[in-house]
């Protein structure tokens, strides 16, 4: 028999529950069942996991949302046949580094700032961006600015991997990045991040892995009840000894539920066209 969500968190007696699983009663089921799914999903990259969206990058602009769900990318590519996934996919630093701003797009600090400091103060901002949030960057730090008024700007630290450093009074602030066709991509702070900033309107094709919809009341089965109940075995496993403290039981479970979903990732790879 196929087990369900309601299988799954009934009662002891119940064959295939949880609790007749892990053979503890006073296991919160609904937790460890959402633990389960998380310890599952961050590891197993198999064809239901597999999702596409069409997503649009309007003129200047050099950020996407990622869609709901969104795990890892299989590829981007853009309606005129650049491939940026896998070919031109980096790492944050490695797409700041590729970002040029433009010159005739620059302040300078009205006032020193410290490596802690959340806000500063700028000569004038007549060029840069009147919505938020915007980027700049003071000699190797890149900072987000979040919010202000007129030329005090709330700002986040650090931003994209770079490292907070202090600023002298005067200090350049480069502000927008140059007008071009995006070459290279990274994924950071929850955004597709392109290095320049878009010269007209375009269109990108995504695959990407997704996470399924969560087990429940109204989504009683997917294809982990249906394909994989052991992985699901193995994650409530994994759970039942984690909210138990017995961390050598729940390393057990892990690198029992690791092995699964190493299997299971070979199968799907088999499957898959070239």
């Amino acid at each position: 028999m196929a087990i369900t969500y309601t299988t799954l968190t009934g009662a002891k007696t119940v064959p295939e529950s949880i609790h007749n699983f892990v053979n503890y009663g006073k296991t919160p089921v609904t937790t460890i069942l959402t633990t389960a799914e998380a310890l599952v999903y961050s590891r197993l990259r198999v064809r239901e996991m597999r999702a596409s969206a069409v997503l649009s990058l309007p003129i200047e602009a050099w950020t996407l949302g990622l869609p709901t769900g969104y795990l890892e990318p299989i590829a981007l590519r853009d309606r005129e046949g650049l491939d940026l996934i896998p070919d031109r996919f980096v790492e944050e630093r490695g797409l700041l580094r590729r970002r040029i701003y433009n010159e005739d797009v620059v302040t300078t600090l009205n006032g020193a700032i410290l490596v802690g400091d959340l806000s500063m103060i700028v000569t004038n901002r007549d060029e840069f961006p009147t919505t938020f949030p915007f980027t700049v960057r003071i000699e190797d730090e890149t900072i987000k600015v979040t919010a202000g008024a007129s030329t005090t700007w709330t700002i986040e630290r650090g931003y994209g991997g770079t490292t907070a450093a202090g600023h002298a009074n005067a200090a350049t602030v480069d502000g927008m990045l140059e007008s071009g066709t995006p070459s290279h991509v990274a994924v950071f702070s929850e955004l597709f991040q392109f290095n320049y900033k878009a010269d007209e309107a375009r269109t990108y094709d995504l695959a990407f892995y997704k996470t399924p919809t969560a087990l429940g009341a109204t989504n009683t089965t997917n294809f982990l009840t249906n394909r994989y109940p052991q992985l699901i075995y193995a994650a409530c496993s994994a759970g039942a000894a984690f909210y138990r403290k017995d961390t050598e039981e729940y390393a057990a479970h892990v690198a029992w539920l690791e092995k699964l979903c190493m299997e299971a990732n070979a199968e799907s790879d088999l499957g898959r066209a070239a």
